[in-house]
């Protein structure tokens, strides 16, 4: 029996260059965004570019939070909600690298 066993399964091949990255295209909305949180959008710049810098998971779990709401009571109350939170996610960030 030799020493050194060979898996053919998981063998390394020859080194090859990476190829390049390529650059990510722009940001497309892929959540259709509440009238009402697009007219808070409206209001505040903040807020959306924050809205765009998170995940897509993200930004769906927000916008079902507010289609969710059975109201438009509920629905606006909802999407003020998600404003506040957003201004403060960009608040915090921006106190983060104000520190770093």
């Amino acid at each position: 029996m030799s020493a050194a066993l060979s898996y053919p399964r998981f063998a390394v091949s020859s080194p090859v260059a990476p190829a390049a990255p390529t650059p990510s295209p722009a940001p497309t909305p892929s959540v259709v965004i509440p009238a009402e949180l697009a007219a808070l959008f409206e209001e505040s710049t903040k807020a959306k570019s924050t809205f765009y810098l998170l995940d897509e998971y993200d930004r769906v779990g927000f916008v079902k939070y507010i289609e969710l709401a059975t109201t438009t009571v509920a629905r606006e109350r909802r999407a003020a909600i998600v404003a506040a939170s957003l201004i403060g996610l960009a608040a915090s960030a921006a106190a983060n690298a104000a520190r770093s």
